[in-house]
Parts: structure tokens; sequence; C-alpha cells
């Protein structure tokens, strides 16, 4: 079958290298512009996961009820509150002028919840006041029986009337009810109001919610949460939105030096990690590419022919551009590597034809029979090494790891298109180029590494001594663990990393929370008192925080504070004026009563003269007196002192009253200036000022409780979702940004409620998930290569002895990085399927050239060689991510590098060893004791 396909190649770049050529790069072209204008860059992480996985369609239903929830984290310090948040007073105002920011949280407005203020007081509190209340009952109904001031003194002035018609002698106070008492120690300001303990109880709620605004405080520090404009069009998704975020801070930090703020976030974090990895991969390419056309030169010693199989290599780069954009239609984060892998293991296939054209070229000066034979003879292992290293990642497509599968996709697709352009297009350059070609014309010569050779010329010993070390070191393999923490892979020195770490080391927020949906307030309190218990969650937040939790006790003492207010009239008087005319009659009144004293005074002295005169008899008569009472004072107006002591018709309580009326008198008289004044006081600290003290405790104690629905629109939107569902978020205490206290969290959140979602559960699945699948496709991808290999050679001992250099390549790696202690991470695990591709294309090359000539000398001479350049481009396209300034890039170019000298190690060197120990037999009588 094979041959045929060579035939066929042969015969189309021979009769036609032009027209392929042209082909080719008109192709190449269409392909390019083509993807350039339908390609879709998907930035949205959310979108690299199926929504078949339970755990990323729970997330997924989150955002849709929610919205979007990952907010930019603007950590705003100093050493005073005050300074913090006048810092963040004037950084909103600045983010509120930009149309790339959507919502800003730092403070919530706390004025909603006065009219519910007694809901919000403890339960203490609130049952002293209903003692007082009780105590005060009487105090309430009187002080609503008179509508003013004016109504008192008309009370006063009533009494009155009853003293001077002869009640005197009476208890006058109790017939004024003590109004004059208490209404004079208004006057004089020696009033003590009985409703103080009511007053101090509404002025310390006026004091809890007086600012009418509530910070989000931590320490010293103010966080600000940021909502910006996100297009997933673009690579970093808030590139705009965050310079002019950035722009702001900075201009804000000017005004207040002595304030430090700074910004992070998911969002943040992965768009310095999207800027970061797209200039580190950018530069990669470039250089990768640079030194591979500089080792192309080299090696081949010469600049046309490495020059055609760059150019080759570019032009399947656009072709597969060109087919995924048509095929798949997007790239994704991951799949955005693919330039990167094709450089890297596209270009090998063309070093394995140009050399082998090379070397025939040389020897027979025919173009055609140079492409013949090297397809005849190198067509084989490219064929078979390409197949394999596009299966290993193939195989990608059976995860659900929607990022890693069109990865695999894309990668996979395109290192058979490279395949390809290097059997077709490659060619057809070469046949285009060298036609001219005459025998005897002076053809470099590919570089061949004489001392290649002499690395197996003691097999026994190397073998032996590879085995030892190997065996020797397999604890340190062990010692490799998977590093899950993102943060680890940032660049250093990012301000979003730092701010990210003081997050988690200085406070109880996290930009990472665990989210809990629950259909009522019922269930998000008695969740919220289950996470409260959980001594790794260092904060909860919901509307239970906001909302007052009614106990039933505290019902009842509602109602009984209501009750007892009912007394309290609703309806506020008209603005009050002093009426002068009541005043007037009361103080003509009061001279009467003084009159009518004297006058009495003056009839007691006549009796006690003897002198009773008829007309003093008729006034006694006048004032109510009958005849016994008359004769007991005319009796009483004796000689005896004593009589004369109990006949003085003013008794000391009647003096102290008097006493009373005429400091009264001087207070409202009408020629005093103050008077009205003196009235309008009395009548605020006497009636407005408890009554308005008793109306606002009434509004309170009788408003319905609080709900949901009395929340400002910014609270219900957080935490009340599109279709009523209500959330809470758990922060963690410990830095699960680590696997294990990341595990710890998830698995007793888990425990609260299976069906928790949120940030950290996505990152740690997905980790999860990523981990396995790189797990699997590397042991599907060894089954798989193992069976390619097999069909490649028909023969199970080949199979094996073409198998043992990957197995032991990738062993070496992962011993070489417990001495190093270098882990893998998520950025680095990728080169799993890079490398078992090209450890098993090394051997298969080198097994092919050794069944050719069937000297294993030569073969490491001529296919060592080119194995050697290869590894050396391999390194070179990888082994440029060492310098990338993300950690996780330069990790990845580590263990390329690594794992490329491994198994380049394993195959040029022990390989050709472990072949001179065994019997000197044709492949087909090699049996498995053999090896």
């Amino acid at each position: 079958m094979r041959a045929y396909l060579f035939q066929f190649i042969h015969f189309l770049v021979s009769r036609y290298p032009r027209s392929v050529v042209i082909l080719s790069l008109a192709a190449a072209a269409a392909a390019g512009y083509f993807g350039v204008e339908r390609m879709e860059m998907i930035t949205d992480q959310d979108r690299l996961l199926s929504e078949k996985l339970d755990y990323h369609k729970r997330y997924m239903d989150f955002i849709r009820r929610f919205g979007d929830l990952e907010y930019l984290y603007i950590l705003i310090e100093a050493q005073e509150q005050n300074r913090a948040i006048a810092f963040a007073d004037a950084l909103a105002a600045r983010l509120s002028q930009s149309p790339d920011v959507k919502d800003i949280i730092y403070s919530f407005d706390s004025t909603w919840a006065r009219k519910f203020a007694l809901y919000f007081v403890p339960e203490n509190d609130l049952n002293q006041l209903s003692k007082e209340l009780k105590n005060n009952e009487q105090n309430i109904k009187n002080l609503f029986a008179a509508s003013n001031a004016d109504e008192i003194l008309q009370k006063i002035s009533d009494g009155l009337d009853s003293a001077l018609t002869g009640a005197a002698a009476s208890d006058s106070s109790e017939i004024m009810g003590g109004d004059l008492k208490t209404f004079l120690q208004v006057l004089e300001g020696k009033y003590d109001d009985p409703f103080k303990e009511f007053s101090k109880l509404e002025t310390s709620i006026d004091e809890q919610f007086k600012d009418g605004k509530k910070y989000i405080v931590t320490g010293k520090s103010i966080l600000m949460l940021v909502m910006p404009s996100k297009d997933y069009s673009t690579l970093s998704v808030i590139d705009k939105p965050l310079q002019r975020i950035r722009a702001d801070i900075w201009l804000t930090s000017q005004e207040f030096p002595d304030v430090v703020a700074g910004m992070t976030g998911r969002p943040v974090l992965q768009a310095d990690e999207m800027t970061t990895t797209n200039r580190d991969m950018t530069k990669s390419t470039i250089l990768a590419l640079v030194c591979v056309l500089v080792l192309f030169v080299l090696f081949f010693r010469e600049l046309v022919r490495p020059m055609l199989g760059v150019l080759t290599l570019l032009i399947a780069m656009g072709w597969t551009y060109g087919f995924v954009a048509l095929t798949l239609g997007h790239l994704n984060l991951l799949s955005l590597v693919f330039a990167l892998v094709l450089v890297g293991l596209g270009i090998d296939f063309g070093i394995h034809f140009l050399h082998r054209y090379q070397d025939e070229l040389r020897r027979n000066f025919d173009p055609s029979a140079a492409i013949a034979s090297a397809l005849k003879h190198v067509g084989p292992g490219i064929i078979t090494g390409a197949i394999t290293s596009s299966i290993a990642f193939l195989l990608a497509l059976m995860t659900d790891f929607l990022g890693l599968a069109e990865l695999g996709y894309v990668a996979g697709i395109g290192i058979i298109i490279c395949l390809t352009a290097m059997l077709v297009t490659l060619p057809a350059f070469l046949i285009a180029y060298d036609r001219h070609v005459r025998k005897g014309e002076s053809i470099p010569a590919p570089l061949h590494i004489a001392g290649l050779r002499h690395t197996s010329r003691y097999p026994l010993i190397l073998v032996l001594i590879s085995l030892i070390l190997t065996a020797f070191l397999l604890p340190k393999a062990f010692l490799v663990t998977f590093d899950d923490n993102i943060l680890n892979l940032q660049a250093d020195g990012l301000e979003s990393v730092k701010y990210e770490h003081k997050l988690i080391n200085e406070s109880e927020y996290s930009t990472w929370y665990c989210a809990f949906l629950k259909p009522d307030m019922d269930a998000v309190r008695k969740t919220v008192d289950e996470l409260k218990k959980k001594p790794i969650v260092a904060k909860v937040e919901s509307l239970d925080d906001v909302l007052p939790r009614i106990a039933p006790s505290q019902r009842e003492t509602m109602q009984s504070i209501a009750s007892l207010l009912d007394a309290v009239k609703d309806a506020t008087p008209a603005m009050y004026r002093p009426n002068p005319a009541i005043r007037r009659e009361l103080l003509q009144k009061i001279d009467g009563l003084f009159s009518s004293v004297a006058q009495m005074k003056a009839q007691q002295a006549q009796m006690k003269q003897g002198n009773i005169d008829p007309k003093m008899i008729e006034e006694m008569k006048a004032r109510g007196l009958d005849q016994s009472q008359i004769a007991e004072q005319i009796a009483a107006a004796g000689t005896d002192p004593q009589s004369q002591a109990s006949a003085d018709p003013i008794d000391p309580a009647q003096k102290e009253l008097f006493e009373q009326l005429k400091s009264l008198a001087s207070l409202i008289s009408p020629n005093s200036s103050i008077a009205d004044t003196r009235m309008q006081d009395a009548n605020e600290l006497l009636l407005e000022r408890p009554r308005a003290l008793l109306r606002s405790l009434k509004r309170k104690a009788t408003v319905k409780e609080p709900g949901p629905e009395d929340l400002p629109k910014s609270l219900r939107s957080m935490y009340i979702g599109k279709e009523g569902s209500f959330l809470i978020m758990a922060y963690p205490k410990k830095n699960i940004w680590e696997t294990e206290p990341m595990r710890e969290f998830i698995a007793e959140m888990r425990k609260i409620d299976p069906n928790v979602t949120g940030a950290p559960i996505q990152v740690y699945e997905s980790s999860r998930l990523m981990r396995d699948a790189f797990t699997n496709i590397g042991a599907y991808s060894f089954i798989a290569v193992g069976v390619l290999v097999f069909l490649d050679f028909l023969s199970l001992p080949i199979t094996m002895l073409v198998m043992t250099p990957l197995a032991l390549g990738v062993l070496w790696l992962v011993e070489i990085m417990g001495i190093f202690n270098v882990h893998l991470n998520l950025a680095n695990f990728f080169a799993i399927p890079i490398l078992i591709g090209i450890g098993v294309d090394n051997a298969v090359h080198f097994y092919h050239r050794y069944l050719e000539i069937y000297n294993v000398d030569k073969s490491i001479n001529t296919t060592g060689s080119t194995l050697t350049l290869t590894t050396l481009t391999t390194i070179t396209g990888f082994g440029s991510l060492i310098f990338a300034s993300h950690k996780g890039l330069a990790s990845l170019g580590i263990l390329m590098a690594l794992g490329s000298a491994t198994c380049w190690f394993a195959c040029v060197v022990f390989l050709p060893a472990l072949i001179k120990l065994l019997p000197r037999k044709t492949p087909d009588k090699l049996s498995v004791d053999d090896l």
C-alpha cells in the first residue's frame, strides 16, 4: 500500500513539480486568508469544558441564574480606615465615568433598614423597651389627652375654678391633675422626662443607621469589586477595561500618596496570564523558527534547501489554520499552541526526508531518483512517526475536557497535514530547485556526526550501566508530584498574583468561593449555620447578613410593644401657635384667687376682733359654705393662739400651690417678650417630642418583618437569582490554590450540599479532569503507538525493541525531574503526548535504517546524525520556552528539552548498544527471547 502511495507521489512531483508548488502556495494563502476571516478565538475558559459534566453544568446554571459574578478585586490599604474610604470614594467616582466598567461594589446603602430598626435591636433591649412602655402606659395615654400646651393651661385654669368656688381646702394639685407642677418644671427647665429611656433607644437605633453606607472592610483596608466589560473575541478578554482601571488607580494614588491599592481576581489573573503567555509564545515561535533555520543551514551546510523545508512547514501551518477554521471554526486557549507543536514536530519529517534526499542526490545527481529513493527508504518511518504522534494527540478527543480535546484535534490534524506537505510539497520544491543539477556538480553533504558511532563501542557496559543507574534512580521518580496551584505558573512580579496572596494571607476574603443555591431564607439560614461551624470556612456571605433573624419570643415582644402603643395617635397636629387669650384668662383667675385669699384673711381678722359683718356671712355663703362651716370659721376666730393658727385660710399645701401659681404667672405673663417662646418650648418638650418618639416607635413596631423584597436592588441582584433562588458564598480559611487545602475545602462543602458549585470546584475538577485525561492519553497513546509500530514491522519482538527507547526515555525524564525537584503541572503535562511521539519516531526511523543496511554503526552515522538534528530542533523549538516569564511555559520548555534529550539518548546511544548485544539475525528470525 505504502509503495503505491510513494509511486503516486513520485509521479506527481516529478511530472508536475511547479504545479504542485503553485497549488501548495495558493492553497496556503487561501487557507490562511479564510482562517483569518472565519476563525473565532474563544477565550472564555468556561467554554473549555463540556456541559455533559455535572459539576460544569451546575456552574453554568449558576452563571445563567446570577450572571457573571467574576469581579475584579481592588484592595485599598491605608494606616487609617477613613483614608482608605476616601480613596475608594474617589476611585469609584472615576471608574463610574468609564463605559468599560459595568458595576462597582464597595459599599451598601443601609438606609432601607431604618424602618425595620426594631427587628435589628437585641432581644434584651427589646424586652427592656416593652417593660418601659408597660410602666408608662398611663403616661402615654395622658400624653395624647391634650393636643397642645394651651389645653394644659386650660386644664389648670379649670382647676382654679374649683379652688375659687370653695374647694381650696382640698388638694388643689389633684384638682388640676398634677399638670401645674409638670408644666412649671418644663418652663423652668427642671422637667424629668419619663420617656427618656425610649429616647436613648431611639438614639441608639438612629446611630446604628446614621451613615446609611456600609463598606466592605477587611482590617483597615477597603475591598472594591469592579465588573469590567468583557470581550471574549480578544485574547485577554478585559484588555481595554483593565488598562483604564489601572490608569484610574494610578491617578487616584497621586491624590492619596499614603494609600496603596492593587488589583487581583480571576479575570485579572487570566488576563495577565494570557498577555504573558501570548507574548512568550510569539517570541518563542519566532525564536524557534529562526533557530530551526540556523540548525538546518548548519546541518545541511547550505541555505536554499533548508529554507525550502521551513517554507514547506509554513505552508503546512497555513493549511492547518484554514482546515481548522473550516471544520472546527475556532481556537481556544489551549489549541492556540498548535503552531509551536508543528514547529517542534512537523519539521522533523522534513529533516529526515531532506537528509536522505541530499545523500541520494550527491550519489546520482538525479532529483527524481533521489526523491524516489528518499520516499522508499525514509517514507515509511516518516509516516509511522507522524501517525503515532498524531494518534497521541487525537486520543484527546476521548476526554470531556473540550479545550484539551480541541487541542488534540488541531495538533493531530496539523501533524498529518505537515506529513502531507513534507511528502508532497517539499519533494516538488526540491525537484523544481534541482532540475538543472548536473553530474559532478558540487552538492553539500549533510553533516554526519562521526563520533556518535563510538558511543556503542562497548555495548554490554553501556547497557548494564544504563540499567543499573535506572534501577538506582527509580525512587527519585516517585518524588515527582503534580502541582495544581495555578498561581505557581504565573510570571514573577505580577501585581495580580501579589494581591491574590495578600487577600489569602491577610484577610478573610478570597477571589474564590463556593456557591450554594437555596430556595428560601429558611434553607439559607440552615446552610449558613452549618457553614459557620466548619473551621475551614473563613467567612460566609448571604442575605442572612442583612436580614435579621426573628425568634418567636421576639415576635411576641414586638406584638406586645405594638399593643402598648395603640394609644399613640398617628395623626400629627397642625403647627402649634400659643393662644394668649388662654394665658390672660388663667392669669385673671390666678389674680382672682390671690384677691380671694386676701379677702378671706381680712374677714378672719374682723372675726377675731368680734366684728361679724352680715356681708361677710353672705360672701361665705357665696363661696359655697353651709351654716355649720360658717359657724366653724367664726368659732375658729377666737383668742386661742392654736385656734388662730388653725384659722389661717391657707394651709401649707395651698401655700406651695400658690407659690407655683405665682411662678407660672411670672413665666407666662403676656408682658414677657419670651412667653410665646416658652410656651412653644414647653409644647415641644412636653408633647411633640415624646409624641414624635412614640409615633416613630409605633411605626417601627407595627411594620412587617423585612424580607428579600425590601432590600435594595444592588443586594437583590447579587444574592437573588433570576428565578428566585438565594445565593450563599463560603470563603475558605486556607490557601485553596494549593491542592490539599482545596481538596479538603471542597470535600467539606460537599458534605453540606453535594450540588455546591463555584470557581474552586471548577478549577479542582477541571485540574483533576485534565490530569486524568493526560494520564489516560499517555497510557492509551503508548498502547496505540505499540499497535502502530507492530503494524509497521509486523513483528512483536521488533515492536518491543522499538518501544524500549520510548519507555526508558520517559522513565529517565521522570527520574531526572525527581533529582532536580521539577514537578508536573497543568502546563508541562502537555509534553506527554509530544514526547511519546518523539520517542517512538526516533526509534522507528533508526530501526528502519538498520533494516535497510543491517549495520548499527552506519545507521548511527546517518540516521543517528539526522535524529540528533531533529532532537536539536525540538529542543530549540520548545526549549525557547525556558526563557518565558510564564513559569508554566518555562517548565514545559524544560520538560521538552530534558525529554527530547533522554529520548535521543535512549534511541541513538542505548538502542544501538542493545541491538549489538542481540544475535545477528535477520528480523524474521529475531525472537522475544533474544530481547
